[in-house]
């Protein structure tokens, strides 16, 4: 999104939430460009399709600003949205801002945020700040961990789920995690997940595209605004093992990625 003009980002937007038909929630980053009144124009300019309009930490104030200054911003762009739902995203690029829980304690107060993806890859920040949400579930707020390796432990927790990289190439076995998160093979998947993981970032998004498009038909082409560079012969051979481990894994567990996702 940060390789988009502020109309191709609105484009785009609309295009994704026109073709989900309000099948599934479809929630949109909304502060890229500007300052804080750009921002509530955005959301504003989207409060008839998206599900919700998601903070782009990062992008609320200066990296070299206060959380307070934050604060100040955030609740101001809360003030000027009327009453679309709203979420946060701890972005790792250009440069991650990571939450509070001091911050996290103010969200749930607005009752207007369903949505958090935490890039926090402290276990016991984490922990603390799953707690903040899981005490107030009144709130609405949703908490995602963007961490794989914080996968499991974020589910044992009570976590509603993981936002992360893996979710564009295995949907199904992070819906079966979240589906069975009391199982004894989700150790097993998630290790697969860990073990994937650097394959998976492998010249991303440019790999992700391919593996959809090679192995599941998803009508990608391999190119990317964003760190675009092709993959060479031995890249996509380590796909393709990547692919046939997963396909084992289904098969251990019992299940399609088709079954899987319809569930």
């Amino acid at each position: 999104m940060f390789n988009l003009s502020y109309e191709e980002r609105f484009k785009i937007a609309k295009r994704v939430c026109e073709r989900a038909n309000k099948k599934i929630p479809v929630v949109v980053g909304a502060t890229y460009d500007g300052g804080v009144e750009k921002h509530i124009e955005f959301i504003n300019s989207i409060k008839g399709f998206a599900s919700a309009a998601v903070f782009i930490t990062n992008q609320i104030c200066g990296m070299d600003e206060s959380d307070e200054v934050w604060l100040k911003n955030a609740q101001a762009i809360v003030d000027g949205t009327g009453d679309i739902p709203l979420g946060v995203y701890e972005t790792p690029y250009p440069e991650i801002r990571l939450l509070n829980p001091m911050i996290v304690e103010w969200m749930v107060s607005t009752r207007r945020f369903i949505y958090y993806k935490c890039n926090h890859s402290d276990r016991n920040t984490m922990l603390e700040i799953i707690k903040t949400v899981n005490d107030t579930p009144q709130s609405g707020l949703g908490f995602y961990t963007g961490q794989s390796m914080l996968f499991k432990s974020a589910l044992a927790a009570g976590a509603n789920g993981y936002s992360g990289i893996s979710l564009n190439f295995f949907p199904w076995l992070c819906v079966w995690m979240l589906n069975n998160r009391d199982d004894p093979r989700v150790e097993r998947v998630h290790k697969f997940l860990l073990l994937t993981d650097p394959l998976q970032k492998l010249k991303y998004p440019t790999s992700c595209k391919v593996y959809l498009e090679k192995f599941h038909d998803v009508p990608f082409h391999p190119i990317s605004r964003y760190n675009y560079s092709a993959l060479n012969e031995t890249e996509e051979w380590s796909l393709d093992t990547m692919h046939e481990e997963m396909q084992k894994l289904c098969t251990e567990l019992d299940i399609s990625p088709v079954s899987c996702l319809k569930e």
